[in-house]
């Protein structure tokens, strides 16, 4: 029985350890790594690894040819998911690329509403003020763009709370890369 137990439990194990996982960063908007490269709140990650306290991640998006060293969730290159030390970090196929990165374990949760909660929260802080809250899908990561601009100045944003906001309408946007 014992030996059963143990084989069920190599495979749960194993789907923990590759499973959609995400960036959650406590203060502001992005994570500086040891190796000099950056990974934003809220992206999603494969976790690939452990060392020690670490873990290892790959991202996976696309990259611009002016920012050969960012990944972006999408080919409009408006939602960045992480900068890598230098370009060569990157390994290109086609249209998409990925680049490995080693986190903090304390920086990676499996709860989507965990790593998106700043944001979230931020969001209905600044943009309930005058109305309610949008239904983030009905519109595109650059429709978002143009409307969050032309609000702004009323609910009077620090940097922070715009890279919050922003980050979160992308994401969630028609043609972001999550759903509610």
């Amino acid at each position: 029985m014992k030996q059963l137990v143990k084989l069920s439990l190599v495979p749960l194990l194993a789907a923990n350890l590759f499973a959609s996982s995400f960036i959650f960063v406590e203060e502001g908007v992005s994570l500086p790594l040891a190796d000099g490269s950056v990974v934003y709140s809220g992206t999603p990650v494969e976790v690939i690894g452990n060392e020690g306290d670490n873990v290892k991640v790959k991202v996976k998006g696309v990259v611009g040819d002016k920012e050969p060293s960012s990944v972006y969730a999408t080919k409009n290159l408006v939602l960045i998911l992480a900068k890598a030390k230098d370009a060569g970090m990157i390994k290109k196929s086609g249209d998409e690329a990925t680049v490995e990165l080693l986190v903090p374990a304390k920086n990676v949760t499996d709860s989507q509403d965990k790593a998106w909660d700043k944001s979230a929260d931020r969001y209905y802080e600044k943009c309930t003020q005058c109305h309610a809250g949008k239904v983030i899908v009905e519109h595109t990561m650059l429709e978002w763009d143009a409307l969050y601009g032309s609000m702004k100045e009323f609910a009077n944003p620090s940097e922070e709370d715009t890279a919050l906001v922003m980050r979160y309408l992308r994401a969630f946007a028609k043609d972001g890369i999550l759903k509610d």
